[in-house]
């Protein structure tokens, strides 16, 4: 273990009051982390008129009204200034450069980690790990956002697309989003500027507080909203950021190998690349899987969780954290940079799983869990944190959970 230093920059005491206001340490750790780290958000988010609120919804609802701002700033401004407020929003207001380079920085190391895992994988044969490695190291990264966002001329020409007359008719909204939406379904197809190769191209919206896997184009999607508090910022301690974005952007990178993904090549080609033997052993990983999620009732909905409605997302979910941390643990290593925050009892090592269950810290009602349940890909927020952490080894080592405790269950489950 390396020196812990204080952290007491601003961004770090505000993470502290984040997290403070979150906890219940009324719940034990190895019982209910989720409960233990989220169990006071409730309190501090009501519903109201909603149904669902979390981390994502109200980082979103941030986005928008900055946006909002941004536009009426705008409004302000001569013709000529007014069409650069985007690449303004960017570059001021989101330290879009250094975000995007440090968060890119951590695509390559967690990469890197899943790399190791997949080497010395001791399930994989070696015929099935080459294609895996070549998949991995193949997978395209489009974080932030497009550099053309940020370029007067390029922005000029966009917004004269949405300017001109055969796309934009005052007065007549419809009539304006269905001709923008035509150009711009045109402009794909035509493979317009900047864009070039279409597998170049960042098809995801950077103002959405999300990140995403493309199967067919074997790309991870990281858009700039995302790259913010509570889910990154470089002045947080390493442990924090790679807990948060770190496990997203490896959620992203397994979602290439889960129960839907291993069925497409390096390409994005629909194409069996596992010989039999070791498909048989990742069906029989992945079928542990399935049956310890759909063993999972909730008491709240009354219903259990679908797990072969949730098996891809739960096995991005397992495999995030593990080669999340593996990444850290590298980071560690060279730069010996542990830090802790202040009027926090928990080391960096701790902080790193704090920071992991603050993801999914969410107040839903009864109605909402239930829909959720019965349709949504994902399982609900508590058995994201809880039955993660539950099957991996160093989460129950950081706390000293004793083996059969809730959060370290004899029974675990891996894939990757």
């Amino acid at each position: 273990m390396f020196a812990e230093e204080t952290c007491n920059t601003t961004a770090c005491k505000l993470a502290s009051v984040s997290i403070l206001s979150q906890l219940n340490r009324t719940f034990d750790p190895c019982t209910d982390f989720y409960s233990h780290v989220c169990g006071n958000y409730p309190a501090h988010h009501p519903l109201d008129n909603n149904e669902w609120t979390n981390s994502f919804s109200e980082r979103q609802k941030l986005v928008i009204k900055e946006i909002d701002e941004a536009f009426l700033n705008a409004k302000s401004k001569s013709k000529s200034k007014s069409i650069h407020f985007v690449s303004e929003y960017y570059s001021d207001c989101m330290n879009a450069q250094e975000e995007k380079t440090k968060a890119t920085n951590m695509v390559n190391e967690i990469r890197s980690s899943f790399r190791i895992n997949l080497q010395t994988n001791n399930w994989l044969d070696s015929e099935t790990a080459k294609h895996a490695i070549e998949k991995l190291d193949a997978i395209q990264h489009f974080v932030g956002f497009d550099e053309w966002i940020l370029s007067d001329e390029l922005i000029d020409k966009h917004s004269n697309v949405i300017q001109n007359n055969e796309t934009y008719q005052k007065g007549k909204f419809l009539e304006t989003f269905i001709n923008f939406s035509v150009r711009s379904r045109k402009d794909n197809l035509e493979n317009h500027p900047p864009y070039q190769d279409p597998k170049l191209r960042n098809f995801v919206n950077p103002l959405i507080v999300n990140a995403f896997y493309s199967r067919s184009i074997n790309s991870i999607f990281i858009p700039a909203a995302i790259l913010q508090p509570p889910f990154f910022d470089h002045e947080l301690p390493w442990s924090a950021n790679y807990g948060s974005i770190g496990a997203i952007i490896g959620h992203e990178l397994t979602h290439g190998f889960d129960a839907e993904g291993r069925k497409y090549d390096l390409h994005g080609n629909f194409s069996n690349w596992w010989t039999n033997a070791t498909l048989t052993k990742f069906l029989n990983k992945t079928k542990c899987i399935q049956e310890q999620y759909g063993q999972i009732h909730d008491p709240v909905a009354d219903k259990n969780i679908n797990g072969v409605q949730t098996l891809s997302e739960n096995i991005a979910d397992n495999g995030a954290i593990k080669n999340s941390y593996a990444a850290y643990q590298a980071h560690l290593k060279k730069y010996k940079d542990a830090k802790v925050l202040p009027n926090l009892s928990y080391n960096s090592e701790q902080l790193f799983f704090v920071f992991y269950g603050n993801l999914w810290c969410e107040n839903i009602s009864a109605k909402r869990l239930r829909a959720l349940i019965g349709g949504d890909g994902h399982s609900p927020n508590k058995y994201r944190t809880n039955v993660v952490l539950g099957n991996f080894e160093p989460f129950a080592k950081a706390f000293n959970c004793p083996l059969g405790s809730k959060m370290n269950p004899t029974s675990k489950c891996s894939v990757w």
